[in-house]
Parts: structure tokens; C-alpha cells; sequence
């Protein structure tokens, strides 16, 4: 039964060393923490896991440091094109207010002229 605990944490560690050398951005923090927790126990069994620890300590800075700039990259490209997108309004604005004016202006145009060509109309169709 004494062989069984050392190899059954052995194996654990290998397994938790496998899942580092495998560690994509996508890694939650609870994997991490996990991660870390394991090793905790077996250093405080007496074996030597600090330099994995290490190792999840910065794996775990490098994915959440990675993931808060992708966060901040596509909060300023947000941030951007929605400052974009509500200039385009404003000019899109600015120039429907020109084009209603300048319908008035050929509605008001147009009604006054339509008097005149009905008279050549008639004049010229009867």
C-alpha cells in the first residue's frame, strides 16, 4: 500500500504537467487555480514542485494578460467605430436637412411654374 500514494501522486502531477504543456489562452482561472492548488498539496508532502508552480504562475499571468489586451484592443476598435459610425450620422444628418431645403425649394419652384406650363397646355393642346 506505500508504493500506491508516491505513484498515484506521481501520476497526478504527471497529469497536471501534461495540462500545462498543453495550456491555451482559453484556460479558465479556475484551471489555474486548480493547477495550483494540486501542486500546493504535493509541495507540502515534501515534494519539489516549486518550478511548476513557476510555471502556472506565469502561464496563467501570459493567458490573462493576453485575454485583458484582447479585451482593451477590441474596446478601442468598438470604441472607434462607434465614435465613426455617429459622425456618418451627423453628416448623413446634415445632409438630409440640405436636400429636405432644397425640396422645398423645387416644390415651391415647381407649384409656381405648374400655373404657367398648364397655360401653354392649353393654349397648345386646344
Amino acid at each position: 500500500m506505500a508504493n500506491t500514494a508516491p505513484s498515484g501522486m506521481i501520476g497526478q502531477i504527471v497529469r497536471v504537467v501534461d495540462q500545462i504543456k498543453r495550456c491555451k489562452i482559453t484556460r479558465t482561472k479556475e484551471d489555474f487555480d486548480r493547477w495550483e492548488k494540486s501542486l500546493n498539496s504535493f509541495e507540502l508532502l515534501g515534494m519539489k514542485v516549486g518550478f511548476l508552480r513557476d510555471k502556472v504562475h506565469t502561464l496563467a499571468t501570459l493567458v490573462f494578460v493576453s485575454v485583458v489586451a484582447v479585451d482593451i484592443k477590441q474596446y478601442l476598435e468598438a470604441r472607434n467605430e462607434h465614435k465613426r459610425a455617429e459622425d456618418e450620422i451627423k453628416k448623413v444628418a446634415a445632409k438630409l436637412k440640405e436636400l429636405k431645403g432644397e425640396a422645398i425649394k423645387f416644390a415651391g419652384i415647381a407649384g409656381s411654374l405648374k400655373h404657367k406650363v398648364e397655360k401653354y397646355e392649353h393654349k397648345g393642346g386646344g
